[in-house]
């Protein structure tokens, strides 16, 4: 009987851990790069080169609407792909900033009708200052994309999710 017991209490705990929600944080911001993106070529092959980029966005929702962004980025290209070599940002609004750093980051070129138009991104990174409302991501992971929108101009999705406890 203490055999039946103990596995129906096992497979009551298997499943109430198994249904523990998985709470997501989301939010999109609205982006512009400053000035423009630069490539300089590396010179040891073709279309092999390093490319910074600056620049800003507004957060449109979630937990960090209405905060200002501000982002560095340093690729390295070969030819329409690219990685991070450097990339940081910092999100700011009254009573709070959050600073990350960027694990890795994959760009490449998107094109329409044969011509460049922009670029889309993807990658993750990590909070390592977060205060104020941003202050339970602090140490959290989280993952972005990014499409462009328009001439220099792009959209930033970022999620965190983590399991309930």
């Amino acid at each position: 009987m203490h055999t039946r017991s103990f596995h129906v209490r096992a497979t009551l705990a298997v499943a109430a851990l198994a249904s523990l929600p998985v709470l997501a944080q989301s939010w999109q911001a609205d982006c512009q790069y400053v000035g423009v993106p630069t490539r300089e070529a590396v010179g040891d092959r073709d279309n092999h080169a390093l490319g910074g980029v600056q620049y800003t966005c507004r957060v449109l929702n979630g937990p960090l609407a209405d905060a200002v962004l501000t982002g560095n980025n340093l690729f390295e290209w070969n030819g329409p792909r690219a990685v991070a070599l450097f990339a940081e940002g910092v999100y700011r609004k009254p009573g709070t900033v959050a600073v990350f750093q960027v694990s890795q980051l994959n760009a490449s070129v998107q094109v329409a009708d044969g011509k460049p138009v922009g670029n889309t991104s993807s990658g993750t990174a990590r909070f390592q200052l977060a205060t104020g409302d941003a202050a339970p991501f602090a140490g959290k992971h989280f993952k972005f994309a990014s499409k462009a929108t328009g001439m220099n101009r792009f959209l930033l999705d970022t999620s965190i999710e983590e399991t309930a406890e």
